[in-house]
């Protein structure tokens, strides 16, 4: 099944490449400090629900069978 709005679906994939050379750039980073290791967890947060959000297919109604 696709998608249901493939408008949200793109800007969570744009917006899942952001997050992700964000993280990857705080990760690479030697010499962590407190705020950094912050900062790190919440890029990878927001990177995991970005993605998340892209491959939610939407919501699914009815899926029992109607007696």
């Amino acid at each position: 099944m696709p998608h249901a709005n493939q408008k949200a679906k793109q800007s969570a994939q744009e917006k899942y490449k952001e997050a992700k050379a964000k993280y990857q750039e705080l990760k690479s980073k030697p010499n962590k400090t407190k705020e950094g290791k912050a900062d790190e967890a919440k890029a990878k947060k927001e990177m995991e629900h970005q993605q998340k959000k892209a491959n939610e297919k939407g919501e699914n109604h009815s899926q029992k069978a109607k007696t």
